[in-house]
């Protein structure tokens, strides 16, 4: 009897072998699932949902009209201060379309055209020949304007013609 009782023991042990493995295995399935949904939610839907806030974060834009100013004519500085070389520049402000803006760019015009007349005058062919001269122009007119006008109000300036003789 001892002889069954150690075979039968053993029989028990190879039936509980396996069903530990299928309980080891089932719990493993589970953790690596359960990892996988956390990884899925954190990174690939975390970023459609800071996508979709930055879309939402953006203000709309203003509704913005166009203002044509008359053409310069300015003398660029040279260092012989010879006056050979000329500037025929025209432009469009981008403005933000606001009543009260209208009135005071009519009322401010003078000190604007004043301003944009000195800058341009004061440049040098150097300054404006290149793509990065002419941005950096559209910048110091932005600039200038602004400050006039006391606000944000030019969000953008157009050459129209940009002649340099």
């Amino acid at each position: 009897m001892s002889d069954k009782d150690q075979n039968g023991g053993q029989e028990e042990v190879k039936k509980g072998s396996p069903m530990k493995k299928i309980i080891i295995i089932f719990l493993g399935l589970i953790i690596l699932s359960g990892g996988g949904y956390f990884g899925f939610n954190y990174f690939i839907k975390g970023k459609e949902k800071k996508e979709t806030k930055t879309v939402q974060a953006k203000p709309r834009p203003k509704e913005t009209i166009n203002l044509s100013l008359d053409p310069f004519i300015a003398n660029l500085r040279d260092e012989e201060k010879t006056g050979k070389r000329y500037l025929k520049i025209s432009m469009v402000l981008e403005i933000v379309k606001d009543k009260k803006i209208n009135q005071l760019i009519q009322k401010d015009m003078p000190k604007i055209k004043d301003s944009i007349l000195l800058l341009l005058t004061s440049l040098e062919y150097n300054d404006i020949n290149t793509l990065e001269g002419k941005l950096s122009l559209k910048k110091e007119i932005i600039k200038r304007v602004n400050n006039i006008l006391n606000g944000d109000f030019i969000k953008d300036i157009y050459f129209i013609e940009f002649v340099v003789q």
